[in-house]
């Protein structure tokens, strides 16, 4: 919140970034935030990722002058580039998986990742498998959005393509959708919500947009993903996930008949799931051993004694 660094900037208040995903301005090595690539592989690729970062800081530039007139109310020199305000912050914490995230060819001594939070939000209900116990077919969680991102047709097309498959289909719709605006299928149960760390574990794969906490929540629990990118940083996240051989991407906009062939893939192919345990066993350990509590109170110390 650029807003709260400067005002911290203004009065000499020490502060430090804690972002909850990962790395929002561009570093060497890793692909330009949206763009949905890999990192790059030669000097041609490295130089078509420099000109989407240019194009995308742009972007950002765009509201600089309006900012750089609010940090002149607060005795603050201009900046020459929005993200130049990171450069206050003591540090910046990232609360996620540095096995999850791409390596940046150049690591910066100022970022330093402390391991994904996993604390299950409050609103999940409880869950209890509707399917009687001797239906050993596989399950697929399905979770598109706890908000609106103009999705209903293709959670629908996932739907009637998981339709003629034989899994049990487990749809979780939050608070975006009406269970009356679905069509559910035979082998499909729909409902608002469900601890992810209860159900992921029995899952064959999980379909999802890639939200940061469904992904990292599948990664836990070693279970492979078919990442539909809607927006935000899902594309990023999907990447993660299928250089890592983790899982599939595809567009929103897919064919029924591929969203098919990638749910068929991701059934019979181990290898999706030997890939997301082997990552998943990393993420996991590095949650396991977050050091955010640790970071953040030597943070405040060094404020005090500053």
């Amino acid at each position: 919140m650029f807003g709260v660094m400067a005002a911290c900037e203004s009065v000499g208040q020490p502060f430090v970034i804690l972002g909850s995903s990962i790395r929002f301005d561009a570093q060497p090595g890793i692909p330009p935030l949206g763009s949905r690539l890999s990192p790059a592989r030669n000097d041609q690729e490295r130089a078509m990722h420099a000109e989407i970062a240019k194009a995308g800081q742009g972007m950002f530039d765009s509201g600089l002058p309006s900012f750089n007139q609010t940090r002149a109310t607060l005795g603050l020199a201009p900046l020459d580039d929005l993200l130049g305000q990171y450069d206050a912050a003591m540090y910046e914490l990232l609360a996620t998986s540095q096995a999850y995230d791409f390596p940046a060819t150049e690591p910066s001594s100022r970022v330093r990742y402390v391991g994904p939070q996993l604390v299950a939000p409050q609103r999940a209900q409880q869950w209890s498998s509707p399917w009687p116990a001797p239906d050993t077919r596989p399950l697929v969680v399905v979770g598109f959005s706890t908000t609106f991102q103009n999705h209903a047709g293709v959670l629908q097309r996932t739907i009637d393509a998981l339709a003629t498959l034989s899994v049990r289909v487990r749809v979780t719709l939050g608070d975006s959708i009406d269970r009356s605006e679905r069509r559910a299928a035979d082998n499909c149960v729909v409902v608002d919500s469900a601890p992810h760390s209860v159900v992921m574990p029995q899952a064959a794969f999980v379909v999802t947009p890639g939200g940061r906490g469904t992904v990292i929540r599948a990664l836990v629990s070693r279970v492979p993903m078919l990442v539909v990118p809607l927006g935000r940083d899902q594309a990023d996240h999907a990447v993660r996930v299928t250089e890592r051989g983790a899982g599939l991407a595809l567009p929103a906009d897919a064919s029924l008949q591929s969203f098919r062939a990638a749910c068929e893939r991701l059934l019979t192919e181990p290898s999706f799931r030997d890939a997301a345990r082997e990552l998943g066993d990393r993420v996991a350990a590095d949650a396991a051993r977050s050091t955010e509590v640790q970071e953040l109170e030597e943070a405040a110390a060094r404020a005090v004694t500053a």
